[in-house]
């Protein structure tokens, strides 16, 4: 198991780690597609419209993707919306919050890589998911392999991310000609007993160790209440 701790959100560009070495494929013994319904299909596929959605969006940010004033250090908090739990993310002052097309994404303000990518963060929240973490991670799995054109999966299977149970699936595709790696994390940010859901997906330009670490470090702030 991989454990992804909360890290500081960067003002500006820093080397970024070396990106993990691939496993071969998904975990086994994860319940069939057919049987996991067409919701956690609706789920999978908002979270990936999210993808070409932040290469593309321009414009300004939705009234429902307001963020706290910039705090001294720089970054600034935004409330997630579409969940009943308080979900925030915190970004560098510089980047964009938008919700376009009912997806809800962060977006760097800068650009990196020859393709000029803006690293960017999908969050997709599930108020009444149908099955597990794993479940859920299997579905955007299933569902990308279909969709994404290029689509293979470098890793998969449990971790923790914010200090919450989750589960992943990391893969690299194109998206309009550009190759990305794509990293799906579906977070349980269950509370008082009632089951909730969230999907953050970290979209980065392939081999930009850079954006990636930049895109990481503003995933890995979601904070619940």
């Amino acid at each position: 198991m991989r454990t992804r701790a909360t890290t500081h959100v960067p003002n500006a560009s820093s080397p970024g780690r070396t990106p993990r070495p691939g496993a071969c494929g998904p975990p086994r013994g994860r319940t069939p597609m057919s049987e996991r319904g067409t919701r956690r299909r609706g789920v999978a596929l908002t979270a990936l419209a999210g993808v070409t959605l932040a290469l593309t969006a321009c414009g300004a940010p939705s009234s429902d993707a307001q963020a706290d004033a910039a705090t001294g250090d720089g970054t600034r908090t935004f409330q997630v919306p579409g969940s009943e739990l308080p979900l925030t993310v915190t970004a560098p002052a510089g980047w964009d919050a938008t919700t376009q097309d009912g997806v809800y994404f962060l977006r760097s303000d800068e650009r990196y890589g020859d393709a000029g990518v803006r690293p960017s963060v999908v969050v997709t929240a599930d108020d009444a998911p149908q099955g597990s973490v794993d479940d859920a991670a299997a579905a955007i799995e299933d569902y990308a392999s279909g969709a994404l054109t290029g689509w293979v999966t470098q890793d998969a299977g449990p971790t923790t991310f914010a200090g919450l149970d989750a589960a992943e699936v990391i893969g690299s595709h194109e998206t309009e000609g550009v190759p990305l790696t794509q990293e799906s994390t579906v977070v349980d940010t269950s509370s008082d007993g009632a089951a909730h859901q969230a999907v953050v997906t970290v979209t980065y330009g392939q081999g930009d160790t850079a954006g990636a670490e930049s895109a990481r470090a503003v995933a890995e702030t979601l904070t619940v209440g």
